[in-house]
Protein backbone atom coordinates (compact mmCIF):
# COMPACT_ATOMS: atom_id res chain seq x y z
CA UNK A 1 0.00 0.00 0.00
CA UNK A 2 3.01 2.43 0.87
CA UNK A 3 4.17 2.25 -2.53
CA UNK A 4 0.54 2.82 -4.33
CA UNK A 5 -0.60 5.10 -1.67
CA UNK A 6 3.27 7.82 -3.30
CA UNK A 7 1.03 10.39 -4.11
CA UNK A 8 0.28 9.36 -7.80
CA UNK A 9 2.70 6.16 -8.13
CA UNK A 10 6.51 6.18 -9.27
CA UNK A 11 6.86 9.14 -11.43
CA UNK A 12 5.53 11.42 -8.97
CA UNK A 13 7.40 14.04 -7.20
CA UNK A 14 6.52 13.21 -4.07
CA UNK A 15 8.37 10.07 -4.30
CA UNK A 16 11.55 12.16 -4.07
CA UNK A 17 10.06 13.23 -0.34
CA UNK A 18 9.90 10.19 1.42
CA UNK A 19 12.00 6.99 2.02
CA UNK A 20 13.04 4.56 -0.76
CA UNK A 21 11.85 1.12 0.37
CA UNK A 22 13.09 -2.31 -1.28
CA UNK A 23 12.26 -5.52 -0.14
CA UNK A 24 8.81 -7.50 1.05
CA UNK A 25 5.76 -6.24 0.76
CA UNK A 26 5.44 -6.39 4.73
CA UNK A 27 8.87 -4.20 4.76
CA UNK A 28 6.92 -1.68 2.57
CA UNK A 29 3.42 -1.53 4.46
CA UNK A 30 5.82 -1.35 7.55
CA UNK A 31 7.38 2.04 6.44
CA UNK A 32 3.96 3.42 5.35
CA UNK A 33 2.40 2.40 8.69
CA UNK A 34 5.14 4.26 10.50
CA UNK A 35 4.82 7.52 8.79
CA UNK A 36 1.17 7.50 9.13
CA UNK A 37 1.35 7.09 12.43
CA UNK A 38 4.43 9.96 12.87
CA UNK A 39 2.26 11.78 10.61
CA UNK A 40 -0.97 11.90 12.50
CA UNK A 41 0.54 11.25 16.10
CA UNK A 42 2.18 14.66 15.60
CA UNK A 43 0.39 17.36 18.11
CA UNK A 44 1.37 20.21 15.78
CA UNK A 45 -0.53 18.06 12.92
CA UNK A 46 -2.95 20.68 10.52
CA UNK A 47 -6.41 19.27 9.78
CA UNK A 48 -7.65 20.97 7.27
CA UNK A 49 -11.14 20.31 4.93
CA UNK A 50 -10.75 19.11 1.05
CA UNK A 51 -13.35 21.49 -0.60
CA UNK A 52 -15.94 19.70 -2.89
CA UNK A 53 -14.95 16.39 -2.81
CA UNK A 54 -14.95 16.10 0.64
CA UNK A 55 -12.14 14.04 3.33
CA UNK A 56 -8.83 15.48 4.70
CA UNK A 57 -5.28 16.86 4.68
CA UNK A 58 -3.47 15.77 7.80
CA UNK A 59 -0.48 18.27 7.40
CA UNK A 60 2.89 18.45 9.74
CA UNK A 61 4.39 22.00 10.39
CA UNK A 62 7.28 20.39 8.08
CA UNK A 63 4.38 19.89 5.18
CA UNK A 64 4.62 16.20 4.69
CA UNK A 65 1.00 14.80 5.00
CA UNK A 66 -1.75 12.07 4.35
CA UNK A 67 -4.87 12.87 2.39
CA UNK A 68 -8.16 11.29 3.37
CA UNK A 69 -10.95 10.90 1.17
CA UNK A 70 -14.81 11.26 2.33
CA UNK A 71 -15.23 7.59 3.12
CA UNK A 72 -11.74 7.34 5.80
CA UNK A 73 -9.44 5.85 3.69
CA UNK A 74 -6.08 6.97 2.84
CA UNK A 75 -5.84 8.39 -0.65
CA UNK A 76 -2.33 9.77 -0.86
CA UNK A 77 0.88 10.83 0.71
CA UNK A 78 2.61 14.20 0.05
CA UNK A 79 4.19 17.63 0.59
CA UNK A 80 1.80 20.16 1.26
CA UNK A 81 2.08 23.78 2.65
CA UNK A 82 1.10 24.26 6.72
CA UNK A 83 -1.56 26.61 7.24
CA UNK A 84 -0.14 30.31 8.79
CA UNK A 85 2.88 29.31 7.47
Amino acid sequence: AFQKKMSGGAASPARALFPQVTGSAADLNAVGEGLLRNILMNPDVATVARPRIGGYYYITPSGYGAVYRSNGTLAFFGKFSYPGA
